[in-house]
């Protein structure tokens, strides 16, 4: 099956808006020759949010097959997905095939652009209590999304001065605020 037919697979059995949306957004870029890759792996994050693991596992893998891009907002889409194809692997007890994918990300990666910040988590939380106090939930909801895929790609590649259980306790928080916005 082609990354199109998944897609299209997806649309038609998830149902929930925002994952139609996105599926649209894909198909529509592939039509148009461009890139999906930052699309997929938001695909593939939604599906973990709302539990549709095996899904996102898919998605995730075939970004796993593309190269590490020069451009940073590809190459940083598939260094998410594959942190996240690590989680879920690990979360199903395939913690060997979990920390290869983690070692290899580590490798792949740019150490200019992957630099951990100490309170990187503080930042984001002011983002949040910032637009919720302006009534944006939409953008709320976009910054607990960004504050999700960094708490993933840290806890995967141990990249973070959080521990694994400080990490742990706040993305299982954001996604049960995520869950519960769409």
């Amino acid at each position: 099956m082609t990354e199109t037919e998944y897609v299209k697979n997806i649309m038609n059995t998830v149902d929930k808006r925002c994952i139609r949306k996105i599926c649209e957004k894909i198909i529509k870029d592939c039509k148009a020759g461009s890139d999906p890759t930052e699309l997929m792996y938001l695909l593939a994050v939604w599906l973990y949010i709302f539990g549709h693991n095996d899904e996102s596992l898919t998605l995730c893998g075939f970004l796993q097959d593309r190269p590490f891009s020069e451009r940073f907002f590809i190459r940083d889409a598939i260094d998410k997905a594959l942190c996240l194809k690590a989680r879920i692997l690990r979360e199903q007890g395939k913690t060997e095939e979990s920390r290869e994918i983690s070692e290899f990300v580590k490798q792949q990666r740019d150490k200019c652009f992957y630099t951990y910040t100490d309170g990187w988590n503080v930042s984001y939380d002011k983002s949040i209590g910032y637009a919720l106090s302006v009534g944006d939930r939409a953008m709320a909801r976009h910054w607990r999304y960004e504050k999700l895929a960094i708490a993933i790609q840290y806890r995967e590649t141990a990249s973070s001065g959080l521990s694994d259980d400080e990490l742990e306790e706040m993305i299982a928080v954001l996604l049960e605020e995520l869950k519960t916005e769409r």
